[in-house]
Order: C-alpha cells, then sequence, then structure tokens
C-alpha cells in the first residue's frame, strides 16, 4: 500500500516525509484516489498547512461565555446612530435576515421575489443558495430602497447596495466594516474584551472588540432560538450544516443562567406551602411568647 492510501484509509499513518517521497514519486497513486479519500487527504493537507504557517497569523482569545452578540436596547442604539442609509440598511439586513457581510454587500435585484417576499442568498460558507423570507421588519425598508434607487441598481449591475466610489459597482465588505466601526464609537458600544497574542513578530497587538458586524448575526441567531426554542429551525434559519455551528451562536444572558442555577438549586414554596409555613411559623411564635 502508498503512503497516501495510507494516509487516507483512517487505519494507519505515515510521516510527512513519507507522504512527501510518496507523492513526488508516484503522482498516478493519487489518480486512484476514490472522492471520499481525496476530500480526506485535502482536509489533512489543509491541517499541515495550518501548522506550517500558524505563526502568521494572531491567536485570539477565547471569549467564552462573554456575549458577542447585540441585545435588543445596543442594537436599538446602534441603529438610531447610523447616518448611512445605505449602511443601515445592510445592517438591519444582517441583524433581522442573519446574513453575512459577504452575503449582503453581494445581494442583487435579480435575487429578491417581491410577489412571494423571499430573499435568496448565496451562503457563503456551506456554498449553497438558499432562500430566505422577507418580514416585514425588514421588508418595507428594503422595497423603499429599490423603487427610490432602482435606476441606479441597475445601471451597476444590479447591486442593491452600489457603490458610489469610482471603480466599484457595489460597497465592499471593508466599507460596510468601517462604517460599523465609526457607528459603534459615536454610540458607546466599543468595548474591548482582550487583546490579540500575535505571533509575527512584525504585527502589534490590537484590541479585541465585543461588538463586531458579525455581531449583527450573533443577534439573529440567538433571537430566533429565544423565541423559538427549536434548535433545528434555528439551525435552517442560520444556514449551518452542522448544529455545533450554530450553538456557537446562542448566547444565554447572565440572568438566564443564573435563573436556571436557581430554579435547579434553590427550594421554591408555592402558594400551598407558603401558607403553611406561615401559620407554623405564627404558631411557634405564639407558643413561645
Amino acid at each position: 500500500m502508498s503512503a497516501v492510501n495510507c494516509l487516507v484509509d483512517g487505519k494507519s499513518k505515515v510521516d510527512l516525509g513519507s507522504l512527501t517521497e510518496s507523492i513526488g514519486s508516484d503522482m498516478d497513486a493519487i489518480c486512484t484516489l476514490s472522492k471520499h479519500q481525496l476530500e480526506v487527504l485535502i482536509t489533512m493537507l489543509s491541517r499541515i498547512k495550518k501548522h506550517k504557517y500558524m505563526p502568521r497569523f494572531s491567536k485570539l482569545t477565547k471569549y467564552g461565555s462573554i456575549n458577542k452578540g447585540f441585545i435588543d436596547s445596543e442594537l436599538e442604539l446602534f441603529l438610531n446612530n447610523c447616518r448611512s442609509k445605505k449602511a443601515k440598511l445592510a445592517f438591519r439586513m444582517m441583524a433581522f435576515l442573519g446574513l453575512r457581510v459577504g452575503e449582503v454587500v453581494n445581494v442583487k435585484l435579480t435575487d429578491i421575489d417581491m410577489n412571494k417576499h423571499v430573499l435568496r442568498v448565496h451562503t457563503e460558507k456551506a456554498h449553497t443558495l438558499d432562500e430566505i423570507y422577507l418580514h416585514d421588519k425588514v421588508r418595507d425598508d428594503l422595497y423603499d430602497w429599490i423603487i427610490i434607487h432602482r435606476n441606479q441598481i441597475m445601471r451597476q449591475n444590479n447591486f442593491v447596495l452600489f457603490s458610489e466610489a469610482k471603480g466599484r459597482i457595489n460597497i465592499s465588505s471593508n466599507w460596510l466594516r468601517k462604517e460599523f466601526r465609526t457607528v459603534i464609537n459615536k454610540c458607546g458600544l466599543n468595548d474591548v474584551y482582550a487583546d490579540s497574542e500575535e505571533r509575527y513578530s512584525k504585527r502589534k497587538n490590537r484590541n479585541l472588540h465585543r461588538l463586531t458586524t458579525h455581531s449583527l448575526r450573533h443577534y439573529f441567531i440567538t433571537k430566533v432560538y429565544s423565541n423559538t426554542k427549536n434548535p433545528i429551525h434555528t439551525q435552517k434559519l442560520a444556514r449551518h450544516i452542522d448544529f455545533k455551528s450554530t450553538q456557537v451562536y446562542i448566547h444565554s444572558s447572565k440572568e438566564e443562567l443564573s435563573g436556571s442555577l436557581k430554579s435547579t438549586f434553590e427550594t421554591k414554596l408555592d402558594g400551598s406551602e407558603f401558607k403553611e409555613f406561615a401559620e407554623t411559623f405564627k404558631a411557634w411564635k405564639e407558643m413561645k411568647e
């Protein structure tokens, strides 16, 4: 059995030197692999690449139970302080539809079915085409924007969030992130939970902000789960392949966690028990007197 087959059959391992020698001397071995074996091989090579080049990137501090999403009052404050109508529409679509930055900047007029109130989304990570219902929390603002700017949208390749910058037809993810940080700073929500631990000597440590553009998606997923308590629906609306990915986004408040501990470990008296206790205590007090 060749070194490549040893690697992908899941039963034995080879060292990197042996694998490199095998691939270099017998490329035909790769051509004989099944689709599943090739996928396993790609995964293994990806891990090797990450391990080898990891020092180029920063090591982010884990935020644990810190809520990386907006709460209702923070979102209201944030949207009220956003002066750019274009950016505000993008942020609303992210918060109320769960779109990622790269997805919202690429929404086209042809992706929207105004009769069925459906938005077709090219999901980034899963590489699938999904449909999202345009509910009234975002629908009216989106349709009004399209009606007002329809001619400009059509001139710029049907991108709903068109760019006014020379040489661009739609807004960039970086432009939207900068707008986000400007608004966050303006309304005082720029709290930092840690510093990055940079491994690459030429890069300086940077502040890790609790709220980022992805926090709008955190808000959406937490909101859906809090109202439905349905993990399957939440996963589908989040457009995750695996529910483990969805769990990362679902945040329980400190009050909810404290309430769970109280309900689990603290004794609660119902009405009849409390009445009985009060009568017993009264009788005991009279007897003492």
